[in-house]
């Protein structure tokens, strides 16, 4: 964890070392999507890459998988967006019948109509966080 000082703190010469620019985001999606090219040419040619990146000391796996996960297979990308519009659908829906209830309304069923959604995806991120401890 990591202290922030309050926006109010910071002079205006500091500010911009709160948040990343929008060049250095790019830079960061740039250096992702090569290390998954780099991933998938690994796996099809039949290299065996462990999670953390670290195959064994041999050098050769910089390759981490660690916040990458979704984009290494197109069903990866394909159920990760199928599950956020499943999510989106299931707020919606909620939303959309409260509103015909005014009288009724609670955010906890719509947060409940999301969780629904997304149970199993939490599950998945507790099993990849096991991984990225037993990587470290």
């Amino acid at each position: 964890m990591k202290y922030v000082k309050r926006l109010t703190d910071y002079d205006e010469g500091n500010r911009h070392e709160l948040w990343y620019s929008k060049f250095e985001y790019g830079l960061m999606k740039r250096a992702n999507w090569v290390a998954v090219h780099a991933i998938r040419a690994k796996s099809s040619a039949g290299v065996p890459v462990s999670y953390g990146g670290n195959d064994g000391g041999s050098g050769s796996g910089d390759e981490c998988l660690v916040g990458i996960e979704r984009f290494l297979t197109q069903g990866c990308i394909n159920a990760v967006r199928t599950c956020r519009e499943r999510c989106v659908h299931a707020v919606l829906l909620e939303q959309s019948r409260q509103a015909s209830m005014p009288s009724r309304w609670s955010a906890s069923n719509i947060a409940l109509a999301s969780l629904a959604q997304t149970r199993h995806v939490a599950i998945r991120a507790r099993k990849l966080g096991q991984l990225h401890r037993e990587a470290i």
